[in-house]
């Protein structure tokens, strides 16, 4: 069995950026933010920021998200030189030539960017309840992270800044209490740009907390976040089982984790509360070894992924300035403008495709039991060392599953899957024997005898690509692949049925014979289609 190549990184996606790079003196850095001031004033305007973004840029929804971008990057440099002229600057060097380097590109690429026919995503309204019973929306994603607001216009705030963006959701971090009372102009000025507000309540300590507040107030819903141990000690009789129950969200962990970790996280949510979509609270890139150049790629990839797997809405930590006093955790993303800008682009590319995705939340055939061993003893939001490779193992396989507690009872939660593996340290011996078995298992059930799984031109399994396969509405098969991997790839499709010529909706090309040959590029992303 080929071995899944993920490599963890030691530093955060959004702080890694261009080494060496020279130190920039501070009589420079201010004429060069000066001139990027004057360049964003010319796109953006300068009697009504809002205006000019909501109305003037409406029909470039791409285009308008880098402008948003920059205006709160180039806010961000004015900042770090205010600080640097009192000796107290926040921004480390190599980052700050690296902000200024893609905003003085990303200046030169608005102006050009097409229309695109079609497209308004702001007039796509979402609703607080959509986003409680996470149903009947594209995948979401959201930035949080008690933002401040842009000195560009005293009148804009981020929640227009996002809005511009394409975000379709605002999360506020509030107090229980703060939340009873929250201002209803906010929720309702959200609404009219299209967006929903969500509250993360706060203990009231003033720290967050792992148990927050368990039920929607207001005008929007309250997210009750869950670290991993708290998931996987729950049954089916809980309220995290019962779509009446209340708003919930998983939390990834700070610094992130491999790909197929972050998979079985997602995994363990499906299985837990007993829904197809669920919330992810700090969502975080997995950690891949990739260059700099790569790394909006594999972002953008992660984002699919997540989104194929059922996620509804990623809550985005560090979208902040670093001096806002938040103490949070996350580092801040606005020290990574190019990060930003993929995210944006990426969510909106999710809104615009959302019906192409939606087939693909299906309940896998197969359920992993885990107890509380297969947490980390001294991490509560992280996978013990010996499941981790169990992970690996099932993805490099291309095996669909989702992960239940073995605290609640088996008959209990057989159904609705076909097979229910126990997953206990004592029994499994090594990941590989693992897998084997409940492949073995596996050969009973049609839906994964049958599936459609992405195959090297000589016939082996392929390594490094993720592949799900669904019906659309009117019964006809479809599939989602995407390249794991910094290398192109020529694969095939094989599975028990009959695949004809399918159409690419991301890229609007056509593969003629997906059964002989599949063309993927770096970290690429495809939703094939039946041709009409």
């Amino acid at each position: 069995m080929r071995t899944f190549r993920l490599f963890v990184v030691l530093s955060s996606p959004a702080f890694a950026g261009t080494q060496g790079a020279h130190t920039i003196d501070l009589a420079q850095l201010r004429t060069r933010v000066e001139r990027l001031q004057e360049r964003v004033a010319e796109l953006a305007g300068t009697d009504d920021l809002l205006d000019t973004l909501h109305f003037g840029w409406f029909d470039r929804p791409y285009a308008r998200a880098t402008l948003a971008t920059l205006v709160k990057t180039t806010t961000t440099l004015q900042r770090e030189v205010r600080l640097r002229e009192r000796g107290n600057g926040a921004i480390p060097e190599s980052r700050v030539g690296a902000m200024l380097s893609w905003a003085e590109e990303a200046l030169e690429r608005v102006p050009a960017a097409e229309p695109l026919a079609g497209f308004r995503p702001h007039r796509l309204r979402i609703t607080s309840d959509q986003l409680a019973t996470a149903t009947a929306t594209a995948p979401l994603y959201g930035l949080v992270d008690r933002t401040t607001a842009t000195r560009h216009d005293e009148r804009f705030g981020d929640l227009d800044l996002m809005a511009a963006m394409g975000s379709r959701v605002y999360p506020v971090v509030l107090s229980d209490t703060a939340w009873a009372r929250a201002d209803a102009v906010l929720i309702e000025r959200a609404e009219a740009l299209g967006m929903a507000v969500v509250g993360l309540a706060m203990s009231m300590t003033g720290s967050e907390s792992d148990s927050l507040a368990p039920a929607r107030v207001a005008s929007g819903p309250i997210v009750t976040v869950r670290s991993m141990t708290l998931l996987e000690m729950l049954g089916p009789d809980s309220d995290a089982a019962s779509p009446s129950g209340p708003t919930l969200a998983l939390t990834d962990p700070v610094r992130g984790e491999s790909l197929a970790a972050s998979l079985a996280r997602r995994a363990l949510a499906r299985g837990i509360w007993g829904h197809g979509r669920y919330i992810v609270d700090g969502w975080q890139v997995p950690k891949v070894r990739v260059s700099p150049q790569e790394r909006s790629a594999v972002t953008a990839a992660a984002m699919w992924v997540h989104a194929i797997e059922g996620q509804s809405l990623g809550l985005i930590r560090g979208w902040r300035d670093l001096r806002d006093g938040s103490g949070s955790p996350y580092p801040s993303g606005l020290v990574n403008p190019a990060h930003v800008e993929t995210i944006a682009h990426t969510a909106l590319d999710l809104v615009r495709f959302g019906t192409y995705v939606s087939p693909f939340n299906v309940v896998p055939p197969a359920a992993v039991g885990v107890g509380p061993g297969a947490v980390d003893g001294d991490d509560a939001n992280a996978w013990a060392g010996w499941v981790e490779p169990v992970w690996s193992a099932l993805l490099e396989r291309q095996i669909r599953f989702d992960v239940v507690s073995l605290a609640a009872d088996g008959g209990q939660f057989r159904e609705p899957y076909r097979v229910t593996f126990p997953l206990r340290r004592n029994e499994i011996g090594d990941a590989t024997s693992v897998v084997t078995r409940l492949e073995r298992v596996l050969t009973t059930v049609g839906e994964h005898v049958h599936r459609v799984t992405a195959r090297e031109l000589d016939g082996t399994l392929a390594s490094d690509v993720f592949v799900r396969d669904a019906r659309t509405p009117n019964g006809r098969p479809c599939v989602a692949v995407v390249n794991l991997s910094a290398r192109s790839r020529r694969i095939k499709l094989r599975g028990g049925t009959m695949l004809g010529p399918l159409r690419d909706v991301i890229s609007d090309t056509t593969v003629e014979r997906p059964s002989e040959l599949v063309h993927l590029g770096p970290w690429q992303v495809r939703l094939l289609w039946p041709v009409e």
